[in-house]
């Protein structure tokens, strides 16, 4: 157990610090944790917020459980579909925005929800999403 905490501890301080997390220190990161390279690359490729590549500067998640879904994050996605001209999954041409979904961030109760930066944000509604983003440009 302590290896895993090692493990998604370690690949989330280096998506913070490189927007990424590369082959070589995936295989670094595995060795401390003391887990397989298998399993750290499984852990790397499940979350939606780790990377094996430089996706864009921003990285945008919205929640897309059910209860997300129920609450508008599907209106949140188009919005920021529309205002960054980019399909989910996809980052800007410019490389500015990365725009994705993700599963459970553990803010089910104050959905709809996103991850900005790694950062969650609750109870989002478009006017909020507007101010999120003109702080990032």
């Amino acid at each position: 157990m302590a290896g895993k905490k090692i493990l998604l501890n370690e690949l989330g301080l280096e998506q913070k610090r490189k927007g990424f997390v590369s082959k070589e220190k995936l295989k670094e990161i595995a060795s401390k944790a003391c887990v397989p390279e298998s399993e750290a690359f499984s852990a790397a490729t499940f979350y939606s917020f780790l990377s094996l590549e430089k996706r864009a500067k921003h990285s945008v998640l919205v929640c897309n459980c059910p209860s997300e879904q129920l609450k508008g994050s599907e209106k949140i996605l188009g919005f920021l579909e529309k205002r960054l001209k980019v399909k989910r999954g996809n980052a800007t041409k410019d490389k500015k925005f990365y725009l994705g979904e993700t599963s459970c961030i553990g803010l089910c109760d104050k959905a709809p929800a996103m991850l900005v930066d790694g950062k969650p944000h609750a109870k989002v509604t478009i006017e909020k999403t507007k101010e999120i983003l003109g702080k990032l440009k």
